[in-house]
């Protein structure tokens, strides 16, 4: 690599560490965000392992949750 390009990639590294700014959230938007996205791996077509992501969604929802947002896929409220 050019001393060029390494001074590009260098500016920006610091141009994102600059932006880069800490949230504090809610432990249940925190849980919403994590089971949420633990459905959309769980529903991609390309997963090989459904019953690892069933248990743990399981474990977090319940059985009856777990039918209602994970199997018919409606929206999980706070």
């Amino acid at each position: 690599m050019k001393n060029r390009d390494l001074e590009l990639l260098k500016h920006n590294q610091k141009l994102k560490d600059s932006l880069d700014v800490s949230v504090k959230i809610d432990w249940r938007q925190v849980l919403k965000i994590t089971v949420e996205d633990l459905i959309k791996k769980r529903n991609a077509p390309s997963n090989k392992i459904k019953e690892s992501f069933d248990d743990v969604l399981k474990y977090y929802l319940g059985e009856e949750d777990f039918h209602k947002y994970v199997i018919e896929k409606k929206q999980i409220k706070l």
